[in-house]
């Protein structure tokens, strides 16, 4: 097992998808905030007085005992990385991005690279936008779950947020119906967004007025043998569920056309939809291919740490 003593990470205090995949790797990592939910006047107020590290989840004693910090993105990172600076400024620091850059996070790219940080992206089309470094999402902690046995219940699972995608999610759930092919489809709704559709489109999904678990997730995941995967509007970069059908052996249907570029790509195991929905049940037909553990290697934790920092003596 591979360990990194001197690294530590920092992340949102409610993001324990982020601290759950990289844990128990020797990484040591640390909420950013006490609490994730400030208001934005407390911060300026706080700043005036140079007391925001009243906000944080970590303390001086953290920063000046590691010698590389690696940031997931925040609305702060500029004043975090300030923060680190004042009492070490020997550390190597890093700015990961696990989601497409969206109007706030343009402003602190821009402040980020007046300070000559490094800022790396799960998502290419980004990279080659803001000008910034490419890194894979790690997935350590699927690596460790993927051998337990579970009934298959599914032939195709999807489980996510809205994002504008659930009149996409509806027209595969009416395509899976007329064709026999069973599902687990449930979509977390946006509280601020009105929706108004047909009974007979819902028909068959489970709306969500609160996330799950991730650990939920997976458990759903592993009873099916095909995850659905669609990107927001904009991202080119995989997500998570193609990571887990990766690492889980399970089937993929995506919308993500660069997808066919990777490494791991195999038509036996990976769907790209574009207006071919005819072709989905020939594909789940299909017998799977396993991928070689060299090419999954490629994206462990170990990998994704030395993309950043190099290769460990």
């Amino acid at each position: 097992m591979y360990y990194y003593n001197d690294i530590l990470i920092l992340t949102a205090k409610s993001d324990s998808l982020v601290g759950k995949t990289i844990a128990g790797f020797g990484v040591d990592i640390k909420s950013m905030w006490k609490n994730d939910h400030f208001s934005v006047r407390k911060f300026k107020l706080l700043s005036l007085v140079n007391k925001t590290n009243i906000l944080y989840g970590f303390t001086k004693q953290d920063v000046e005992s590691h010698n590389k910090i690696i940031i997931s993105e925040n609305n702060k990172m500029a004043d975090i990385i300030e923060y680190i600076r004042k009492y070490n400024n020997h550390c190597i620091v890093k700015v990961y991005l696990w989601t497409p850059v969206n109007k706030n996070y343009e402003l602190q790219i821009k402040k980020l690279k007046s300070m000559n940080v490094d800022i790396y992206s799960f998502d290419e089309g980004d990279c080659k936008k803001y000008n910034l470094y490419y890194n894979h999402q790690p997935v350590s902690y699927l690596n460790r779950i993927k051998n337990s046995q579970t009934e298959i219940k599914y032939d195709c699972y999807f489980c996510g947020s809205d994002k504008n995608r659930i009149l996409e999610i509806i027209k595969i759930k009416k395509f899976f119906i007329n064709e026999n092919i069973s599902f687990k489809f449930r979509i977390l709704l946006e509280k601020s967004k009105n929706y108004n559709f047909k009974a007979d489109d819902l028909v068959g999904l489970d709306l969500l007025k609160k996330e799950i678990s991730y650990d939920d997730i997976l458990e759903e995941t592993k009873q099916a043998n095909c995850i659905l995967e669609l990107l927001q509007k904009g991202q080119t970069g995989y997500t998570l569920r193609t990571m887990e059908a990766l690492y889980l052996d399970k089937k993929l249907i995506t919308n993500n056309k660069n997808i066919k570029n990777y490494d791991f790509y195999n038509p036996n195991n990976i769907f790209i939809l574009d207006n071919n929905y005819d072709k989905i049940k020939h594909f789940l037909e299909l017998p799977y291919e396993l991928v070689p553990n060299n090419i999954k290697e490629r994206y462990s934790l170990k990998s994704w740490i030395e993309n950043f920092f190099g290769k460990k003596g």
